[in-house]
């Protein structure tokens, strides 16, 4: 009976241990670490007791019964410190000489453990009930509920807290127990007055209310729990107020093809794309630059806006698709180089948006359609050799450089080498007009790197002139994500289509669409396009007024043009709008302007008007 009582408390022991250790590296969401170190000491401490008390009960005809529910009854005293080392003991003089030492160094280390427990327990509980406390006599204030507790919801929630000092914002799932937790994240969260639990997203109850809004952000490094996450709290929150968003930030397939098209109802569902957003962040802030650097072909009357995408990743893509859209205007002709290692990759690229590359429309500057010359060129290493033949090839007349090549280590190398390049194609005179261009821009995380490169200088106090964007605490900011003016104007614009306002909350396709040609409005204006400019255009006749409408709702329809190219569609289709041609990414508007239906053509006024 000592033997067998004693392996099996042993089992217990190193079993509970052994199981809150995997809990923690491999991020189980449930049963938590302590609940299964607690419920593992408790299994031991009964089966140490059960053999103590064999012998005392050993006449009494129910004694099995009474031996359990006593060493049960004196496990939960070793929690409550309430028990008696010294009759413990005592019971163990009769033992063999070898359980006597065994049972003594067990009992003695369950007579320190399980007081941890228990104070760990109580602690968790009244930080508990003290978080909720907080929750939930927040009257009237916005909540910011985050999935967890890193870098970028930090930065995120900082700028919350400097925009609207009232908000409320709650960190989940934030374990300062765990193994490689960030404590200073948890000492930041506090300076913000954040409230924290240890529980997960969906474990903490947050209220529902009329009168106050909820943003829910899910954002970590664990995509397959971002997309768990988001579809179960899609399930779960069905707030009749409709006063609930929940901002899910992937980049992943299988994101996009469960939340382009989310269940209405409740919460709405912000399904966002980090690095696109980060590219329209910097068109919306400092587009207007591509077309300043822009400069003046011989025998021409367009500017030449030419542009090097060095890396076909994520951001380079994306960037690349930004541009054919965004740069559609009068008097700016645009042409694209696009650069990577890998042939695979551009590859793949070509094969998320065929229509983009279509040789009907790629570099055939067709009127009324979008206008661009793209060229992708593989097997070339950026920090190798060949990458200077490359620019001088292809690109010398760059005006603008995009380099995203993953790591921030790498794109600042790339990039110094980048100017140095061009700097010495304008000391030879091929293609440059003065130093310091072209325009290049990379992508730096790290705040202090990020803003100690955009001002860099060389020995000789010679500014590199790199411009680097996706610093965690400018990116990750309010105005980037919740500020809800250029989404009002976006929301117009669907309108014009005639459209619902429920198709532009529930629709990534809608939202993003209208979004793009809001930012592109905002360019038109700063670059003087036809009918932008109000004043100037209640001073003309109506036969002007009416060319410069047409000439807009023409640009507008490149706009769109390039712009759904860019999202996978081509040319092809039908009218029926019973006909899925959504499914196989076919547009029958794909066409020139003039061969629009009228009806088509009516939408382009409608959205410039």
């Amino acid at each position: 009976m000592w033997i067998i009582c004693f392996a099996v408390a042993l089992l217990f022991l190193f079993a509970g241990i052994l199981i809150a250790g995997l809990s923690v590296s491999r991020r189980w969401r449930s049963p938590h670490p302590a609940s299964i170190l607690l419920t593992g000491t408790f299994l031991t401490a009964v089966s140490a007791f059960l053999p103590l008390y064999r012998d005392f009960f050993s006449n009494d005809a129910v004694s099995p019964i009474k031996i359990v529910f006593v060493s049960v009854n004196n496990s939960i005293r070793l929690f409550v410190v309430d028990c008696d080392f010294g009759s413990i003991r005592e019971m163990l003089t009769d033992a063999p000489a070898w359980a006597n030492t065994a049972y003594s160094v067990l009992f003695s280390v369950l007579y320190v453990l399980c007081p941890i427990l228990t104070f760990g327990f109580v602690l968790s509980f009244f930080k508990t009930v003290s978080a909720y406390r907080r929750l939930f006599f927040s009257f009237r204030r916005d909540f910011y509920v985050f999935s967890e507790l890193n870098q970028k919801n930090l930065a995120l929630a900082t700028s919350v807290r400097e925009t609207n000092g009232r908000a409320v914002i709650v960190f989940t799932h934030v374990d300062t127990d765990a193994d490689g937790f960030d404590d200073s994240l948890a000492d930041d969260a506090n300076k913000l007055g954040a409230i924290c639990f240890k529980k997960d997203l969906l474990s903490v109850q947050i209220p529902e209310r009329k009168r106050q809004k909820v943003f829910f952000v899910i954002q970590g490094d664990d995509t397959n729990a971002n997309i768990a996450t988001a579809i179960a709290l899609t399930e779960k929150r069905k707030n009749p107020y409709s006063n609930e968003t929940l901002y899910f930030f992937d980049d992943t397939a299988t994101g996009a093809a469960l939340f382009s098209r989310p269940a209405t109802g409740g919460l709405v569902v912000r399904h966002i794309n980090a690095k696109r957003a980060l590219i329209y962040k910097f068109l919306y802030s400092d587009g207007k630059v591509l077309f300043d650097t822009a400069v003046s072909e011989k025998g021409s009357s367009e500017k030449l806006i030419s542009a090097l995408i060095v890396g076909l990743g994520q951001y380079g893509a994306e960037m690349l698709k930004t541009l054919t859209w965004a740069c559609q205007m009068y008097g700016y002709r645009l042409k694209i180089n696009g650069f990577d290692y890998s042939d695979e990759t551009i590859s793949r690229f070509k094969a998320t948006c065929p229509g983009l590359f279509d040789p009907a429309i790629n570099g055939q500057n067709i009127v009324g359609d979008a206008q661009y010359d793209i060229r992708l060129y593989g097997g070339i290493d950026a920090q190798g050799e060949a990458y200077e033949t490359a620019v001088c090839d292809h690109a010398k007349d760059a005006t603008f450089v995009f380099i995203s090549l993953g790591t921030d280590e790498a794109n600042v190398a790339v990039a110094y080498r980048t100017r140095e390049i061009f700097e010495r194609i304008h000391a030879s005179g091929d293609g440059r007009r003065v130093s310091g261009e072209p325009f290049i821009q990379t992508v730096i995380y790290d705040p202090a790197t990020n803003q100690r490169i955009g001002q860099a200088k060389n020995r000789k106090g010679l500014a590199y002139d790199i411009h680097c964007i996706g610093s965690l605490d400018s990116f990750y900011s309010f105005s980037t994500f919740f500020d809800t003016e250029l989404e009002k104007e976006a929301l117009l614009i669907h309108r014009a289509y005639g459209d619902t306002d429920e198709n532009f909350y529930y629709d990534d396709y809608n939202y993003n669409s209208s979004f793009s040609s809001a930012m592109h409005r905002i360019l038109r204006r700063k670059c003087g396009m036809p009918a932008t400019d109000r004043e100037a255009l209640s001073r003309m006749t109506p036969e002007e007024q009416a060319v410069e409408k047409r000439a807009l709702a023409l640009l507008e329809h490149r706009r769109w043009s390039a712009y759904v190219r860019g999202d996978g569609y081509r040319i092809g289709g039908s009218q029926d709008e019973r006909k899925n041609d959504t499914l196989a990414r076919l547009h029958y508007c794909l066409i020139p302007f003039d061969e629009l239906p009228p009806e088509e053509q009516e939408k382009d006024y409608n959205v410039i008007a």
